[in-house]
């Protein structure tokens, strides 16, 4: 194994430089830097279906989260692989975040499903092997790009990312971030639930672009292109804004998190970051296992330490609370005035969500009178989603 595994791939030591030496070499008396990588771009458009391509799903929501990090921590230096529409190869979106001593590389994506188009949700990787055939599925379809660089049998002399035999050689790296990996991807997950949106797990998986990375990555999947309806809604700004916000929360909780280690003083939380999720020990296995293979989504359960109190009876209110429905039809950045030819004629009512203001109507008491409703929104707002609120709070949106 060893010698077959030596003569297929050279490159391995110098990948081994990459992970191991770079850390250790690398200066850390710089700014907290992270690199946002918005995945594919140029010639490669990456997965496409339902009028999107995944590059510009990915662009537009990597410049978001650039920018909320930027205004959040001033302390930290943004860099991103790519700000416009061109093409970069794994190994560069790698190295340029190595050389520029990254602290932290968050990669953008969007998931497609080979077959059908049911799947849907969000899901976080991180460097390791992958356990599963669907993992793999993804694994190599993101790998995959590398066939489109023009020298790849040079660069990656050895590796098919076809050939599930190549990915032995990953089995002899230790990534000695993947902790710190999976504390910022279960931190983006829980903003995502925190959202509505569901969630899919943190998985392992043994994507080039994290292991060529010589700090704490991620690859996000922000959801399937693949789904109709999900489709709709990584096509609109309300759908871009909630994605980039929920990384950028989870960057934040991190970030904290790394300052208490590091002794650093954590940089205040912006109270729009305040979110119910709380903090859970690191356990992908678990996640692994149903999030690959279930629909449902996971729940973040806290566990605490207290003794319960003793039991109260529940009311008929407690137990259930009452659960309404609206359309969203757009947000804006502005708060618009009555009447605003933009609302279309629509009476609605204005929920401000961090610094855009959404625009909703209609009331329903079931989600098949909101189907209804929503198809005749759909007919002016293409966009119009589904809110619930359950005891006047908004809890999660149906698409």
């Amino acid at each position: 194994m060893w010698t077959k595994s030596y003569r297929l791939f050279p490159f391995l030591w110098v990948l081994l430089l990459f992970v191991v030496v770079w850390p250790v070499d690398a200066q850390r008396n710089h700014s907290f830097t992270v690199v946002i990588d918005a995945g594919h771009g140029g010639h490669d458009a990456g997965t496409v279906a339902n009028g999107l391509r995944e590059k510009d799903v990915n662009l537009a929501v990597a410049l978001r989260v650039g920018r909320l990090i930027k205004s959040r921590h001033p302390d930290v230096k943004v860099l991103y692989t790519r700000d416009k529409d061109n093409f970069v190869t794994l190994m560069g979106r790698a190295e340029f975040a190595n050389k520029n001593n990254a602290d932290l590389f968050i990669s953008i994506h969007a998931n497609s499903q080979e077959r059908g188009s049911g799947a849907y949700g969000t899901e976080t990787f991180v460097m390791g092997r992958e356990r599963n055939n669907k993992n793999m599925a993804v694994v190599q379809r993101e790998n995959s790009v590398i066939l489109m660089e023009k020298d790849y049998k040079t660069v990656y002399k050895g590796f098919d990312p076809r050939s599930t035999e190549s990915y032995i050689m990953f089995e002899l790296i230790q990534n000695v971030h993947q902790d710190q990996s999976i504390r910022l991807a279960q931190q983006i997950q829980k903003r995502f639930v925190s959202k509505g949106r569901h969630d899919r797990g943190v998985k392992l998986g043994n994507l080039a672009v994290l292991v060529f990375s010589a700090m704490p990555s991620v690859l996000v999947e922000l959801g399937f292109v693949s789904n109709p309806a999900e489709a709709q809604y990584l096509k609109s700004e309300a759908g871009r804004d909630e994605l980039a916000s929920a990384i950028a929360q989870g960057f934040t909780r991190y970030k904290e998190d790394y300052d208490r280690r590091s002794g650093r003083t954590p940089v205040p939380r912006p109270a729009e970051d305040d979110n119910s999720a709380s903090e859970t020990t690191p356990d992908v296995s678990a996640q692994e296992d149903t999030a690959a293979t279930a629909e449902q989504p996971e729940r973040v359960t806290p566990q605490t330490n207290t003794a319960k109190p003793a039991a109260k009876p529940q009311t008929r209110t407690s137990r259930a609370a009452k659960i309404t429905y609206k359309i969203q039809i757009f947000t804006s950045k502005t708060k618009l005035k009555a009447g605003d030819k933009q609302l279309k004629g629509y009476k609605v009512t204005t929920e401000q969500r961090g610094k855009r203001f959404a625009y909703l109507t209609g009331s329903a008491s079931s989600e098949a009178e909101a189907r209804k409703l929503q198809r005749k929104v759909r007919k002016h707002f293409p966009d119009a989603f589904i809110v619930v609120y359950e005891g006047g709070k908004r809890t999660r949106e149906i698409y």
